[in-house]
């Protein structure tokens, strides 16, 4: 007799350690495709820590259901209480899931591709930038500590491994990993959302009219601000009145306010904090920096080019991919100050030139980078591994 049950809709749980409300730019990039995922028919939770004691341990985010374990904020004994909840609730939940897809290669992602195995569910690892290549099991002299070796032997095992850039899928391979589970997805960014056409609420500070270079990200080490300020310095002393905006927060920001003014650079640089909408920013500079020593894939850079804003940023990973250098922006060697300098002078000395390497900047990251292109082919990799098992799914339609 022919079966003419409906086929059941495809069901991922999403494995982060962090999630929303932290602004982050994994949890954001998580975030957008879950809801991408979501209006084409795809049932998505997320698995996540429980950072703060307020925050409800079962609750919709944005539509989607967020599952958060408590632990005790103590160092080892944290973790360990953290991966047996982890795994409790993979051993208790999971079989409602087909996929499961991990946001970063830590211990989670260990835990999940064990209990994936016990349960023969399909487990998708997604790399997501520094933390792996510098502190994580893709970092060369990392993996020849025991811990590490027995982390990489384990999730070598994983299904699929994510790779955001050129150079992660290389350090990937260098790893050990088979080539034929390694796929490359960039990271997406909604081309809507960050349409240049848009009006937005006008950035509105003094200076306005002013040449005008903006950086948007977290204040930590690996984002080179330093160079920046010093980078900084010669570009305030070639062209009067340029502004700089640092957009973001993080724990550096008070030894960088301090260099700033030991720099003499007070009136030339500003200082604006966390925002959840950045696009006036975005909108009112001239050019986008990224002086940062490593990334996987910035969300920022993408944002920025998807405003038509030309770049400079450095030659690292990701930002390669997507920066045609001398087309959509101009890439300078990470922790060089000078080669950043004259590189964000000769931008803004040359608006025509910077202008069209906005436009081309646009055009770039919707043929590579669309958030739409991107969810399409998260679900094109879920069926085929759900195909691999036998499983029986609605097509997922695309985004109306």
């Amino acid at each position: 007799m022919m079966n003419l049950s409906k086929p059941k809709p495809l069901s991922v749980l999403m494995v982060i350690e962090n999630y929303l409300p932290l602004p982050g730019g994994t949890e954001r990039q998580l975030a957008a495709l879950a809801a991408q995922l979501g209006m084409r028919h795809v049932r998505v939770e997320v698995m996540t820590e429980q950072r703060r004691a307020e925050w409800p341990l079962a609750e919709e985010v944005a539509g989607i259901r967020v599952h958060r374990l408590p632990y005790p904020k103590i160092r080892r004994l944290g973790t360990g209480v953290l991966l047996l909840r982890a795994a409790l609730f993979l051993l208790t939940q999971g079989r409602r899931f087909d996929i499961f897809h991990v946001h970063a290669v830590s211990f989670l992602a260990v835990l999940t591709v064990l209990i994936g195995r016990i349960l023969r569910k399909a487990v998708v690892l997604k790399a997501v930038g520094g933390w792996e290549l510098e502190q994580g099991v893709l970092n060369p002299t990392r993996r020849q500590q025991f811990l590490y070796r027995t982390m990489l032997a384990i999730l070598r095992h994983a299904n699929i491994w994510i790779a955001i850039s050129t150079h992660m899928r290389r350090a990937m391979e260098a790893a050990g990993i088979p080539r034929e589970r390694i796929v490359t997805i960039p990271n997406g960014v909604d081309i809507k959302r960050f349409d240049p056409a848009l009006n937005q609420a006008p950035y509105v500070q003094n200076g306005a009219g002013a040449p005008r270079v903006v950086f948007i990200g977290r204040l930590v080490r690996e984002k080179a601000l330093p160079v920046l300020l010093e980078a900084w310095t010669a570009v305030a002393q070639r062209i009067p009145g340029v502004v700089l905006d640092i957009v973001g927060w993080g724990p550096l920001e008070q030894e960088l306010k301090v260099l700033t003014k030991h720099l003499g650079l007070t009136a030339a640089v500003r200082f604006q904090g966390y925002h959840e909408d950045v696009m006036p920013f975005l909108q009112a500079a001239n050019v986008f920096v990224l002086p940062s020593y490593v990334e996987g894939l910035s969300n920022t850079l993408l944002e920025a080019m998807a405003v038509s804003l030309p770049v400079v940023a450095t030659r690292i990973s990701g930002s390669e991919d997507v920066v045609a250098d001398g087309e959509t922006g101009v890439l300078v060697p990470p922790g060089d100050a000078t080669s950043l300098a004259q590189a964000l002078s000769e931008l803004l000395e040359d608006p025509e030139r910077a202008t069209a390497m906005g436009i081309r900047a646009r055009q770039r990251v919707m043929e590579f980078c669309s958030l739409e292109q991107v969810t399409t082919s998260y679900i094109h990799l879920y069926e085929h591994l759900l195909k691999e098992n036998g499983e029986r799914l609605c097509a997922a339609s695309p985004a109306s």
